[in-house]
């Protein structure tokens, strides 16, 4: 099985979309600044005859911004917060604790231990 980088599977994701159309005319990218853009203080327009390069170039650049807030939105939930969290399609992800060490996550308790 062949191990992806964040940045690799981005860009599968921007040259090759499944959901998207071709010309990624369905995302908002009106006002993410192009990342090859070296001019500072220009004002971030989306121009109407904007090339396919430059629209996947800002798709890149939106997929990781995404994907940065998802991820740290995830690590407060569950090892700041100690709180269970499910993103649909994605995974269930859920604090460890030192004392669940070692233990199996589908083990549901001892036996003989509930109350009656």
């Amino acid at each position: 099985m062949a191990c992806l980088s964040e940045f690799a599977l981005f860009k599968e994701c921007v040259n090759n979309p499944t959901v998207l159309d071709k010309q990624l005319s369905q995302l908002n990218l009106a006002f993410i600044k192009d990342p090859a853009c070296t001019e500072a203080g220009t004002p971030m327009k989306q121009e109407a005859n904007e090339s396919l390069e430059v629209r996947q170039r800002k798709a890149l650049r939106l997929f990781y911004m995404v994907w940065s807030g998802l991820t740290k939105c995830i690590r407060n939930m569950v090892q700041q917060q100690r709180k269970a969290l499910e993103v649909s399609g994605l995974g269930i992800f859920g604090p460890i604790s030192e004392v669940n060490q070692g233990r199996d996550p589908l083990d549901k308790g001892f036996a003989n231990t509930q109350r009656s």
